[in-house]
């Protein structure tokens, strides 16, 4: 259950969780950008991420507008700074893009992460580098060498002559494998590179729509990606999240990570996520929210969180594994219509009346309905209702057993309340009968000749 941190957490994208005795003291702030007492007045330094390889060495990046006293066209670029004390101290704020002093581009939104020697830093440009034109595109970078000097930049998707690149987070396993996001036509998706960032894979999707996604590894073999979407329950934006154990070759489908998505308010937005592993199958999420919380705390900006140990609970539904009815897939409710023990968003068959909810296997479920009597290779026509007959005697592709107008393909076209039928009423009855003036709207039912013709359509 998410719950509303008890204390400030200071997120600035650290690539290792950092020991809660590094933090128990703390210290003045100090300038980091080493251009700050000499940069333009008007010149921004902003989006800091940093990284740390565990061994005293830290690199960060950022997007300055400063052109360092013209050594670079002014436009925004990336820039970065090293330590190797601890941060103790800091090199000189040096442009990461090395084509800065010649490209006239935006480069912005940096992201940084480092394993097995190799730092590897992203970032969105306008850059035509390569002719991919002058869209958006995520460029990355790599260096070897604890951040002193940096490749040239190149494209992270191999198609960014073709389609402009959002996204931009990456992690690694720091055994060679990573993996980045990207924003693309379609949704959501990722690429990956087993080489160090050498060379990276065709993009995978992971989630048809969202946006300002975050993802991190565990170590072990588990990766999580997560997101902010307006789609997943309700028109306000909620956080999914989804789960790879192959290196980011396939991902589950997208699960609710703030399990009460459903029930809150319509202007309870959760978004800007950030994930982080505390080691294999612990993980915690943070991420900004409008929700009230049931009216325990404002509907101003807060920062709520949420655990999961995928050792006790694998779907991150709040019910441990070894009780969950669907342990693969998110349910908190836990509901199961037909008794048998697996939850419904997990049966294939959850109503128990023989017909699966996708039966013909293709598709969506319930895009291919039982009708005429059919029972074999089609989807249950009540999905949640038992009703192994499927008759459907309008043949709207709706069973008897659901359909407010059995009998009446058009549902009650004229919006009275009175379904059409081969019974229409008469005598002033509203009930046990069907409307006699189908297309006219009569909710009376008025039929003062008694010829089965409401008085509303009856010419004579």
């Amino acid at each position: 259950m998410s719950r509303v941190l008890a204390l400030i957490i200071l997120i600035m994208g650290v690539a290792a969780l950092v020991p809660q005795d590094v933090l128990s003291v703390g210290s003045f702030p100090d300038v980091l950008n080493s251009n700050a007492t000499t940069d333009d007045p008007s010149a921004s330094d902003t989006y800091p991420r940093l990284a740390t390889d565990g061994n005293g060495n830290w690199v960060t990046v950022w997007q300055s507008d400063d052109h360092l006293d013209f050594t670079t066209l002014g436009y925004a670029d990336i820039f970065v700074a090293r330590s190797s004390d601890d941060g103790a101290t800091w090199s000189q704020a040096t442009y990461l893009n090395n084509n800065a002093p010649t490209v006239f581009a935006i480069d912005w939104d940096p992201d940084i992460a480092t394993g097995n020697g190799v730092w590897i830093a992203v970032w969105r440009s306008g850059d035509a580098v390569g002719g991919i034109g002058g869209d958006w595109d995520i460029l990355y970078s790599r260096s070897l060498d604890n951040g002193a000097t940096w490749s040239a930049p190149r494209p992270l998707n191999a198609n960014a002559a073709s389609e402009s690149d959002g996204g931009g987070k990456l992690a690694t396993d720091g055994t060679g494998t990573w993996i980045a996001i990207l924003g693309l036509t379609g949704g959501l998706h990722t690429t990956r590179s087993i080489d160090n960032g050498a060379n990276w894979s065709t993009p995978v999707q992971f989630s048809p729509d969202g946006g300002g996604a975050d993802i991190a590894t565990d170590g072990a073999g588990t990766w999580i990606t997560e997101w902010s979407s307006a789609a997943a329950a309700g028109p306000d934006s909620d956080i999914e999240f989804s789960r790879s154990t192959d290196a980011g070759v396939t991902w589950s489908d997208p699960s609710l990570l703030n399990i009460n998505a459903f029930t809150d308010g319509t202007f309870d937005n959760d978004y800007d996520p950030q994930v982080q592993s505390g080691g294999p199958g612990a993980w915690l999420s943070v991420w900004t929210s409008t929700d009230d919380q049931g009216g325990t705390i404002g509907v101003d900006q807060d920062i709520l969180y949420t655990t999961c140990d995928l050792g006790i609970d694998q779907d991150c539904d709040g019910v441990p594994t070894l009780s969950d009815n669907c342990p693969d897939q998110l349910n908190p409710d836990q509901s199961e219509v037909d008794g048998d023990g697996v939850g419904d968003v997990c049966d294939a068959d959850a109503d128990g009346d023989g017909i699966p909810e996708n039966a013909d296997g293709a598709g969506e479920p319930g895009d291919n309905p039982c009708t005429g009597g059919n029972t074999v290779d089609c989807d249950d026509n009540c999905a949640g209702l038992f009703n192994a007959s499927q008759v459907d005697a309008d043949g709207d592709g709706v069973g008897n057993a659901c359909d407010a107008c059995p009998q009446d393909a058009a549902d009650d076209v004229d919006g009275d309340g009175i379904c059409a039928g081969n019974n229409p009423c008469s005598g002033g009855e509203t009930a046990n009968c069907t409307d006699n003036c189908p297309n006219d709207a009569n909710a009376n039912q008025a039929d003062t000749d008694g010829d089965g013709i409401g008085d509303a359509c009856d010419l004579d």
